[in-house]
């Protein structure tokens, strides 16, 4: 059972917002490209979750594992970027004059790394499905749930 005896439902929008009512009233539009993001009854839920409630387990376990790699590109590359800073500034204070190109070399190496991390995190997009095909999925729990 749902809000106030609301249908079970599933939503996805890439606006990512619901306006308050009883029940809320989804808002959405925009690219079919969006990110998206998902509801159970008007609550935001992750999108391994959104998989566990249509019943694919193994799709939210590919999703988890896929988020998992994601955030490790994205922090490991911030990693990368401020490591090779703190190097590269702590070379020049510590050696002065001595380091010679050491401190740029160790920073635009880092901010090289870590950038090249960056582009990988982005390219893989934002959600592990199309905004699309999570619509459907969605429809298709809505209808087998009234």
């Amino acid at each position: 059972m749902g809000i106030s005896g609301a249908e079970d439902r599933l939503d996805v929008t890439d606006e990512g917002r619901f306006v308050p009512g009883d029940p809320p009233v989804l808002v959405g539009g925009g690219q079919p490209f969006a990110t998206w993001e998902a509801y159970h009854n008007g609550v935001r839920i992750s999108e391994p979750d959104f998989y566990h409630i249509l019943g694919d387990d193994r799709l939210a376990s590919e999703a988890k594992t896929w988020l998992a790699w994601k955030k490790g590109l994205g922090w490991g590359g911030l990693g990368v970027i401020a490591g090779g800073l703190a190097t590269g500034v702590a070379a020049s204070l510590i050696f002065a004059t001595k380091a010679g190109d050491l401190p740029f070399y160790a920073s635009a190496g880092s901010i090289a790394m870590g950038g090249g991390l960056w582009v990988a995190f982005l390219s893989i997009g934002f959600n592990y499905t199309p905004l699309d095909e999570a619509r459907r999925m969605a429809d298709d729990y809505n209808a087998s749930h009234k």
